[in-house]
């Protein structure tokens, strides 16, 4: 089995995603997962999160962590799909109930 990684450019285009659905800010959507602006800021640049936040922002996405899982046992999973990624998206965005 090989290294498993985690996509950190589908992870931030799903966060981007609902971002944008929510009409939030970085900072406001930060305030709203529970982690720093910074450790956003840094997922823009390529950074990997720290275990216990990416944890906190997959659990807040209501994403299973291995749809961001590269590598492994993973493989056969594309994660740059965007159609598939939006398949399993949509259903999530409708359930969460906006302010």
């Amino acid at each position: 089995m090989g290294k498993t990684t985690i996509d950190i450019v589908a992870l931030y285009r799903t966060l981007d995603s609902v971002r944008n659905e929510k009409g939030l800010s970085w900072r406001t959507l930060a305030k709203e997962i529970g982690v720093s602006p910074s450790l956003l800021s840094r997922l823009r640049n390529g950074l990997k999160p720290d275990t216990d936040s990416f944890a906190t922002i997959v659990r807040w996405l209501g994403i299973p962590a291995e749809r961001f899982f590269v590598g492994g046992a993973q493989e056969e999973v594309n994660p740059h799909d965007d159609d598939d990624l939006m398949r399993q998206f949509v259903p999530l965005l409708k359930a969460q109930k906006f302010k």
